[in-house]
């Protein structure tokens, strides 16, 4: 998913007055984006996740579109606002990443930003940084790092920092940077 070309196509959708609301809704107002397969998180079944898509795509609140990679890899995706470029993917890749954290740890309140964004562990609060596109400086000094291979983090990561390629991430690891790699499980890194 890093360091790939991806280009989003909008469906055109109509606005009702239809009110609405669900927890995926809250999801696409704090993330801006989610696919088809996270969707399913929020209900019991994807038939329930089916019907609350098809009512809020009804009531015009979200409006559905296609990613597609540089590789033609496809991604049903939803947003309240069209997006495109750097934004859309980083969107894509937090929403990924955040999808999977709820294994581990129920976040609140989750915040993004331009550069990412900052989910709350307990009573500490982590950056998340994204190496795509224009590079932010964290505001904390706990910052988790993602990016598309571990070339790319060594112009940022500074000692005590986390990084995790999405792959890793997957597994339930992060890599804890002291001059040298070290691995860490996920679990430990939510339990502080």
């Amino acid at each position: 998913m890093f360091g790939k070309s991806w280009t989003f196509n909008w469906e055109p959708t109509q606005t009702s007055s239809l009110e609405v609301h669900s927890p995926l809704l809250e999801w696409v107002r704090t993330i801006g984006i989610i696919t088809a397969t996270s969707a399913d998180w929020f209900h019991a079944t994807k038939r329930e996740t089916r019907e609350t898509i098809k009512q809020l795509l009804s009531a015009g609140i979200i409006m559905r579109g296609q990613a597609q990679s540089e590789d033609n890899q496809k991604l049903t995706v939803y947003a309240i606002e069209p997006l495109a470029g750097d934004a859309a993917v980083k969107k894509l890749i937090l929403e990924r990443v955040l999808d999977h954290w709820l294994d581990y740890v129920e976040p609140i309140d989750i915040q993004t930003n331009p550069s990412g964004g900052t989910i709350r562990i307990g009573d500490e609060l982590v950056d998340i940084r994204i190496l795509y596109g224009d590079v932010h400086p964290p505001e904390r000094e706990r910052v988790l790092w993602f990016g598309g291979n571990w070339d790319e983090f060594r112009s940022v990561i500074q000692p005590g920092h986390f990084a995790a390629t999405l792959d890793v991430w997957e597994k339930g690891m992060v890599m804890k940077w002291e001059h040298n790699w070290t691995p860490v499980p996920l679990s430990l890194l939510t339990k502080g």
